[in-house]
């Protein structure tokens, strides 16, 4: 019992001290110069006064008219700009307080800003690679904290992971390369977690990447505000390789999490035959993997980075943000001229469209469309790696059919190409229209209303059957009821029979 309450104490006081450096920043800001211009008080050093600040504050004006200001993000609670001055490259964090909640947030657990600060320097003591900090400055309201700010020097050479990741073809990555990326990540998060650090927003866009000519790899940790400072237990370091393994989902296999979770154990002096220590990874990892899903749905029922949604009298649209905005203005002035648009742009790249109109049957005016029923269904299906068409944008006129905007591609239907397909391949179709209905089964989908004409053939662009991709067209058939699996669905019994009566003509031709 006194064991447990001297740790009890020893924990209370740790977070003291650490409550009371985040809300009393003077005490971490000693190695700096304190200036005041206009409302913000900064902390940076001498020499550098001059070049940022003027009389007002910051030289916004005139960085605009030098063309030394790039904005990278501008949003409601904070921007990031890019200043290229004479001295070097810069990165300037200005953190906005706009409502009730942003103003307890900044001065209960400390700004963003000077928690950005005193996480970098911490992870800089214990070895992890990070930026550098040379100003802080923040607005004093009476005895609390405003709008504040955090300039950083740019990480040369540094490549978001992410846009590294996307713009690099993973299957023909060099072996050793994959393994040296896999080991060096493995041994960042091991760091964090010998120093009982956690950072709450690990993803591949908080992580940079530097290969040298040498093929040396680095990564970087950035974008530090949520590092918070905690015991790491077994079950944290559980939750926390949990999910990293959900926001890296996009760009690994089985054989990579294997090899990253050794690396770890090595780091970390773990041994890795502890089964306990696997399956409580594995329960953490479907944990994360439902809550993460969750909070996916609930982003994408509203307006966010990835989704516009707009409306203009008696239509709404919802579309992806690549989409050009002459499309957007277009679907809410003229609806019925869409079906007419052959291409939109679609990124930096022209895409053909096709236009389909869903007709609301024994819809009630309480209830959302059949065409909105649809594109949530879609990308329910996708988030969940459940092939499916998914559209562009979706356009819902009051009295009119809603329209569904799909990119125009290269797709055959599934019964003909079981007809033209050799027995083998014919084979593989089967296996993997059973495998996505055993998949949608188990997301509580019945299947039984599935029709072999709801399939298409995606096929690749050298037209190799091999390389064919199987997608579902027709969604909203399914049905959210308990599902009936196995080799009685009336589409696995529908394509069974194309495939024996195809077996007799080739024995009958013999």
């Amino acid at each position: 019992m006194a064991h447990r309450l001297t740790q009890l104490a020893s924990r209370t006081a740790r977070a003291v001290s650490h409550w009371w450096d985040s809300v009393r920043p003077q005490r971490l800001l000693k190695k700096w110069s304190k200036v005041r211009r206009g409302k913000v008080d900064w902390f940076l050093d001498e020499s550098l006064v001059d070049e940022f600040l003027n009389d007002q504050g910051l030289r916004f004006d005139d960085w605009r008219e030098q063309g030394l200001l790039e904005t990278i993000k501008k949003g409601r609670h904070r921007a990031v700009y890019r200043l290229n001055l004479a001295s070097g490259v810069y990165y300037l964090k200005y953190y906005r307080i706009h409502s009730i909640r942003s103003f307890g947030q900044n001065n209960l657990r400390g700004s963003k800003a000077f928690r950005e600060l005193r996480a970098a320097d911490l992870a800089r003591k214990v070895g992890v690679p990070t930026f550098e900090t040379i100003a802080y400055g923040y607005e004093p309201r009476l005895c609390f904290t405003g709008d504040n700010y955090l300039i950083s020097r740019e990480i040369p050479h540094g490549t978001p992971l992410d846009v590294w990741l996307q713009q690099t073809n993973l299957e023909t990555l060099p072996t050793v390369l994959r393994k040296s990326l896999i080991l060096e990540l493995a041994k960042l998060t091991a760091r964090l977690h010998r120093h009982n650090l956690r950072h709450n927003d690990f993803h591949p866009g908080n992580v940079l990447i530097e290969i040298s000519p040498e093929r040396n790899l680095q990564l970087w940790l950035i974008d530090l505000h949520p590092l918070q400072h905690i015991e790491m237990t077994a079950t944290r370091r559980k939750q926390h390789l949990a999910k990293i393994n959900w926001t890296f989902r996009k760009f690994h296999n089985a054989s990579d999490r294997q090899r990253f979770y050794r690396a770890y154990c090595r780091a970390l002096g773990q041994k890795t035959e502890a089964r306990d220590v696997w399956k409580g990874l594995l329960r953490a990892s479907r944990d994360q993997w439902r809550q993460g899903l969750r909070s996916e749905d609930r982003k994408w029922k509203r307006p966010h980075s990835a989704l516009r949604v707009r409306k203009q009298g008696q239509v709404q649209l919802r579309a992806l943000s690549q989409l050009e905005p002459a499309f957007l203005d277009l679907a809410l002035a003229n609806y019925d001229a869409l079906q007419e648009t052959p291409e939109v742009k679609f990124d930096d790249r022209h895409l053909a469209i096709t236009c389909e109109q869903i007709t609301d049957e024994n819809n009630h005016p309480w209830s959302c469309s059949t065409a909105r029923k649809i594109w949530e269904l879609a990308y329910f299906l996708h988030r969940r790696s459940i092939a499916v068409r998914t559209p562009l944008a979706i356009v819902e006129h009051t009295g009119k059919p809603g329209l569904l905007i799909y990119e125009k591609r290269f797709e055959s239907p599934l019964h003909t190409s079981l007809a033209r397909a050799s027995e083998a391949e014919a084979q593989r179709l089967y296996s993997v229209v059973e495998k996505m209905c055993q998949s949608l089964g188990e997301l509580g989908f019945d299947s039984t209303n599935l029709r072999v004409d709801d399939f298409s053939i995606m096929m690749a662009e050298n037209n190799s059957s091999s390389r064919s991709k199987v997608i579902l067209r027709s969604p909203q058939r399914l049905l959210r009821r308990k599902p009936m699996l196995g080799p009685q669905l009336p589409i696995l019994m529908e394509m069974r029979s194309q495939i024996v009566s195809k077996e007799g003509e080739v024995l009958h031709a013999a």
